[in-house]
């Protein structure tokens, strides 16, 4: 006799999806370090609608080691879009309760409703994951000291060695190494804990 019978079945958007990333997106993402947290999604301020911007409180811009206008990947389930990250104001509660219930700032993260279309977030309070994006932080830090320094090392080893190919070479064999500790400060600015 069966009094009962119970079945569950999996539903794409309640679990995590383990995206997979490219190999310039690993490449990046070992030399400038990746960072990601998740968020509770809310409605933004009334004028953020119309932008493709997301607004994170400081404290959460500092976790993941970005600035203002810094980009991040946010993504839901196996949806993902790339946009810019804004602080919240000091004095954020009182316009975010305009358009929420109660919000706690260190929690959450202001979506407008197009991105949050594309991202299938239907209902507000998902649970969204964002990541700071690698590549424009790459591309935004790469010119810090890095011509300098592959022309010091071009100069020292042809003055050292006079030969013009060793010289080269070594330039080429360092690149890689000069990268990495040139990105050093960007890698330290993320929490500790992150991934």
């Amino acid at each position: 006799m069966k009094l009962f019978s119970l079945c569950i079945q999996p539903v794409t958007d309640t679990f995590m999806f383990r995206n997979k990333k490219t190999l310039l997106e690993r490449i990046t993402g070992f030399f400038v370090g990746s960072s990601s947290t998740s968020l509770c999604c809310v409605r933004p301020y009334l004028e953020d609608e119309e932008n493709c911007v997301v607004r994170l409180s400081s404290d959460n811009m500092q976790l993941l080691g970005i600035q203002d206008m810094d980009k991040v990947i946010l993504s839901y389930g196996a949806n993902k879009i790339t946009c810019k990250a804004i602080a919240f104001e000091k004095f954020a509660i009182s316009r975010l309760a305009k358009t929420n219930k109660c919000v706690n700032i260190n929690n959450v993260i202001g979506v407008p409703a197009g991105i949050r279309k594309k991202l299938n977030v239907y209902d507000l309070k998902h649970t969204i994951r964002v990541e700071r994006n690698t590549k424009s932080m790459f591309v935004k830090y790469i010119n810090k000291s890095i011509l300098s320094t592959v022309v010091s090392i071009y100069g020292a080893v042809t003055l050292l060695i006079n030969d013009y190919t060793w010289g080269v070479a070594a330039c080429v064999a360092s690149i890689p190494v000069i990268v990495y500790f040139s990105f050093g400060e960007q890698r330290n600015d993320r929490a500790c804990g992150s991934k």
